[in-house]
């Protein structure tokens, strides 16, 4: 369908939902913006409207949603601002990213391999605006939980999110593959989906911490639906990480699920195992050389160790304070040869980028992340646990849209605190009369 038509269908909607009922509509735009984070960068998916590049549909819905959060808290009473999603550890450590932003925009000649096409302007939309985005979407949802009252819809939006992703990487997995090789279906995945396969088997393993903590009793054939789903982007990821971390996370979560979810989460991953036993084992495998029995870490590690994290040491010590501003491992002497633009282990990248400062900072969020979670009894704590487990092969702790959940699950684990807190408040209260 033309994009222009499309957007027209969708601003014709999202009026007459306006005009029957603003609540509802405030939903709908909310549900389609938290829908379309994960396929806006698809192959298929329009890049532009009306002949304006980033005029999207994505970027349509989030403004639209933006604007009617900024529309619910001006309109009613409460002290919901900013302040409440942008905590101090999260203020400190997005002003560093910032900081790191901005040196390495003032300092592009550093840049050993230009062919990367980092530029000013990339630096601006990649690295500043979208991850803007990717934050107020996760307001926005805070928002939207505390207009509403509570999680609950949100929550089964979120259920949704696996069983539109799915298809889609099974299709593009089956159209790439030859035979039971999964190398050349991963490249197609990582070609036309949006994602590294390393990013998306880290948004799998987000998405499935989710459905495994978060609880509604009316809603369990979706929430199991989404496990299942969940666990099949995670296998077809092909992340060695993506295994390891889905492992924790049962491990970690098996014994605080009902005996009947627990049924279902061992039958759904034995299925999901059975069926991709020989990718699988060939992914598990590949890179590892058997034929002398001589397995080491660094084989492990896809020749991370020596090829990339080693030749970043010395980076890191000539700028150990406070980094060498973001893709500071093509700033490297190493980088004139070949250097991926992110190091493939999101620890290290802070550490290069913004110094042992960063890392403190990049400590103290996760350990109030961490702490939110457990005080609010959400999915959250799973999400963040799964975030910096991905973290030591890949994904990265800046706003990026392989981690759009983690800023998601926090919304509401914000909606969820100030509701209790507001419980708590009125319990209080004396009662006269």
């Amino acid at each position: 369908m033309d994009p222009t038509i499309l957007l027209l269908i969708l601003f014709a909607s999202f009026v007459v939902l306006v005009l029957i009922n603003i609540n509802r509509a405030f939903f709908l735009v909310v549900a389609l913006m938290l829908l379309l984070f994960p396929i806006v960068n698809i192959s298929f998916m329009p890049r532009e409207v009306m002949g304006i590049h980033g005029l999207n549909i994505g970027n349509i819905v989030w403004l639209s949603a933006f604007v009617m959060a900024v529309f619910s808290i001006t309109s009613r009473k409460g002290n919901l601002r900013f302040s409440s999603y942008l905590s101090l550890p999260v203020m400190l450590f997005l002003f560093m990213y910032l900081i790191a932003v901005i040196w390495t925009m003032f300092n592009l000649d550093a840049i050993q391999r230009p062919g990367h096409g980092i530029t000013t302007k990339s630096l601006i939309m990649e690295d500043l605006l979208k991850p803007l985005q990717l934050l107020l979407a996760g307001w926005i949802v805070m928002v939207y939980c505390e207009v509403e009252g509570n999680t609950v819809r949100i929550q089964r939006v979120v259920f949704i999110i696996p069983l539109i992703i799915v298809p889609i990487v099974m299709y593009y997995y089956f159209q790439g593959s030859i035979g039971t090789d999964y190398v050349s279906g991963r490249d197609e995945i990582s070609d036309l989906f949006g994602y590294h396969a390393n990013e998306l088997g880290a948004v799998g393993t987000y998405l499935l911490a989710f459905a495994l903590i978060t609880k509604e009793q009316r809603m369990h054939l979706l929430r199991y639906l989404s496990i299942g789903a969940s666990l099949m982007i995670i296998v077809l990821s092909f992340s060695r990480m993506a295994y390891l971390t889905t492992l924790a996370l049962i491990v970690l979560t098996f014994f605080k699920l009902k005996h009947k979810e627990r049924l279902v989460l061992v039958s759904l991953t034995g299925v999901v195992i059975i069926v991709f036993s020989v990718q699988l084992m060939s992914r598990l495998y590949f890179g590892i050389d058997t034929s002398r029995k001589k397995v080491d870490i660094n084989q492990i590690s896809a020749n991370r160790i020596d090829k990339i994290w080693r030749p970043m040491i010395p980076h890191f010590l000539d700028h150990m304070i406070f980094g060498d501003g973001v893709y500071s491992v093509l700033k490297t002497p190493e980088a004139r040869v070949w250097m991926p633009s992110h190091p493939h282990n999101a620890y290290l990248q802070v550490a290069l980028d913004m110094g042992v400062l960063g890392v403190a900072a990049l400590l103290w969020l996760l350990a109030r992340f961490l702490s939110l979670g457990r005080r609010t009894q959400t999915a959250f704590l799973y999400v963040v646990i799964s975030w910096m487990l991905m973290g030591f092969t890949g994904s990265s702790f800046y706003p990026t849209h392989a981690n759009f959940i983690v800023w998601i699950s926090y919304g509401i684990a914000l909606s969820v605190r100030r509701e209790k807190l507001y419980k708590l408040a009125q319990a209080d209260k004396p009662e006269f009369g």
